[in-house]
């Protein structure tokens, strides 16, 4: 789910102005889809008259990228007296500053403490620690892959009741799914010791 969220633009073209709260004029539209976004590489100079709109094709562009994984850092420079404009129509429009919720970062949390366990397990092993299971490693890697999927639901249903957007649901699930690797990495490093140990 979490990747067909992510593939969301190859669906809805102009995904970035149906998530917006903007209402663009046709030669932004033009100006972003039509000139900018399909040409590589991604070095524009976006010159127009005062009042032509240049903050909303900004914008436009910024999040078509972030939503299309061809951006994660974004650094604008401005005049200072404009600072705060910038700041504030890219958030209030393009809602370019959202965070993970308090629920969200709770379950990360938690996901990172069973982490931290099979780490410690694995130090465990590694040096042959007395009453160290193997075992132990493969319980906790199940326990990170239980809950990796419940939070795969969980962050389905909060995007489907529209509890935060779906890219912050897969900015999200990318953290989530990380910490499940290192839950198979940690296995792979007891499994390939106890093999090591056992032919030794």
């Amino acid at each position: 789910e979490a990747y067909r969220i992510h593939l969301a633009h190859i669906f809805d073209p102009y995904l970035a102005v149906h998530t917006s709260s903007i209402d663009p004029l046709p030669h932004q539209i033009s100006a972003v889809y039509e000139k900018m976004l399909p040409r590589q590489p991604l070095r524009f100079v976006l010159a127009d008259d005062p009042g032509a709109g240049k903050t909303i094709m900004t914008g436009l562009f910024i999040k078509e990228l972030i939503m299309r994984g061809d951006m994660k850092r974004c650094l604008i420079v401005s005049p200072g007296s404009l600072a705060e404009q910038w700041q504030d129509e890219l958030n209030r429009k393009f809602h370019l500053e959202e965070d993970f919720t308090e629920e969200q970062y709770s379950r990360i949390e938690n996901m990172m403490k069973l982490c931290d366990q099979a780490l410690v397990q694995m130090v465990d092993v590694i040096e042959d620690k007395p009453h160290t299971k193997a075992s132990n490693t493969m319980t906790l890697e199940f326990e990170i892959n239980d809950y990796r999927k419940m939070l795969k639901d969980l962050n389905i249903e909060d995007i489907n009741a529209q509890r935060y957007s779906y890219q912050i649901g897969v900015h999200y699930m990318d953290v989530v799914n990380d910490c499940e690797k290192l839950g198979d990495y940690v296995v792979n490093v007891v499994e390939a010791h106890v093999n090591h140990r056992l032919l030794g």
